[in-house]
């Protein structure tokens, strides 16, 4: 059993090293070697909710909060908040197979190249937080805002919606329409992809649908 936060746990994301990562209602993050139940590391990136995080591929933390940010953390030398996005209404983030990063803005969904985004030197607050200009933008990808996303094998971004409708989009074809799933009533809670390639939904309306 571990403990160190003093809020509720939100969300949970396993590290490529191996140490595991929460992330808490009032904004704080921290990484634990799950061996011992140790604190490793334990910072406040966010000043509300943490709703979903990820590990880059050059292992710098990104996650998305209720205080309308998206930031990038460095942590394993010296915690650093390297990079802060203006992110209204996000509530999911992913690292697309080619490095962009994708996350919504309520019923918007933003890509953006990493490599194009300017290197800032950000004090540790969120005051800095700005709109970069993005790589593409999906306007209102959903009737309600997105809460869930995921990349499937085949290369399409899938998107879960609060209306209850999952969408894919062809990354390939710059993030064209391609299909749209009507078969829950209402918000959707979680999307996963199965080994043999079939999708796993499931809804506030008790379902889970394949």
């Amino acid at each position: 059993e571990l403990e160190g936060h003093e809020s509720t746990v939100v969300c949970l994301l396993m590290l490529r090293n191996g140490r595991l990562c929460s992330c808490a209602a009032d904004g704080q993050v921290i990484i634990w070697n799950i061996k011992n139940g140790k604190d490793l590391s334990n910072f406040y990136p966010h000043e509300k909710l943490i709703w979903s995080i990820i590990e880059l591929e050059d292992g710098r933390l990104l996650s998305v909060s209720e205080d309308n940010t998206a930031n990038i953390v460095s942590y394993k030398k010296k915690v650093k908040l390297e990079i802060s996005f203006e992110a209204i209404k996000s509530r999911c983030v992913l690292q697309l197979s080619d490095g962009r990063i994708v996350f919504n803005s309520d019923k918007d969904i933003y890509v953006y190249q990493l490599d194009k985004l300017p290197d800032m030197n950000l004090p540790e607050t969120i005051e800095g937080k700005k709109q970069f200009q993005p790589d593409h933008i999906i306007k209102d990808g959903h009737i309600a805002c997105i809460v869930c996303m995921i990349q499937l094998h085949s290369g399409e971004l899938c998107t879960g919606g609060e209306e209850g409708l999952i969408k894919l989009w062809s990354i390939k074809d710059n993030f064209q329409f391609v299909a749209e799933l009507t078969g829950h009533r209402t918000k959707i809670s979680d999307i996963i992809e199965t080994f043999n390639g079939k999708l796993v939904s499931c809804s506030d309306d008790r379902s889970i649908k394949i």
